[in-house]
């Protein structure tokens, strides 16, 4: 066939030639002696297709093999997380326990000491699942703040109190402390009160506008910020 292919003839010549060769092809299937030698052609093409069945055969054989292996080891770890799940529930429900019924983080601190092997994402599912938790825990409002924008140093300053009336016996009586912050720069002033009366705050401020003044000055509602003594100083100072 080669030999036909590469040889000088025209394309018609070619063809008869061709058409000859499949026509002797076919005589020798008719004839005794050349039927063993196409037979053996036959076997031997048709041996080369079983073997690539059997390649495929196997091919499956083994991804099945592999399957079964996946799923066993899939298997084993939901019975494991299972085990786990069921010793977080008898710690969250055991009503005279540490950690019965308490939030995350408490609960998961806990639940580690008792499973070494636990993990956030354990604990946080088998939280989510629990009505008790999602009846209970803290819900996040997310809402839009007005922006403050400031250019300089001392446009805006705010200013709140800190109680301390806890540890007021360790700090000579002073009961607050009253905190004041520039808003670009962050410096802060804080100035020790026994009390919060408006006379207090008078001299505090006093002190600290003697340092420096700002254009604005901001603070909560407090009734210790809202009243008249204390008003009346701020528009002497144009605050």
């Amino acid at each position: 066939m080669n030999k036909i292919l590469n040889s000088s003839y025209s394309a018609d010549k070619k063809v008869k030639l061709f058409q000859k060769l499949y026509s002797d092809y076919e005589l020798m299937k008719h004839k005794p002696g050349q039927r063993e030698i196409v037979e053996i052609l036959d076997e031997s093409k048709s041996t080369k297709k079983i073997d690539k069945i059997q390649i495929k055969r196997k091919k499956k054989k083994y991804s099945k093999k592999n399957q079964h292996i996946i799923t066993r080891m899939d298997q084993s770890k939901i019975t494991e997380l299972e085990k786990i799940e069921s010793k977080l529930n008898s710690l969250y429900y055991k009503t005279d326990g540490e950690a019965s019924l308490v939030g995350f983080t408490k609960f998961y601190n806990y639940a580690k000491k008792k499973i070494p092997r636990i993990t956030v994402k354990i604990v946080k599912d088998f939280l989510s699942k629990q009505e008790a938790y999602t009846l209970n825990r803290d819900r996040k409002l997310h809402f839009l703040r007005n922006p403050i924008r400031v250019y300089k140093v001392d446009q805006q300053w705010q200013a709140d109190l800190i109680d301390i009336q806890r540890e007021s016996k360790f700090n000579y009586d002073y009961r607050y402390i009253l905190v004041v912050i520039d808003i670009l720069s962050r410096f802060a002033f804080a100035f020790p009160l026994k009390n919060k009366t408006s006379t207090e705050l008078i001299i505090a401020f006093s002190e600290i506008f003697s340092m420096r003044k700002p254009k604005i000055i901001q603070m909560d509602l407090g009734k210790e910020f809202y009243n008249k003594a204390l008003q009346d100083f701020f528009q002497k100072n144009n605050k």
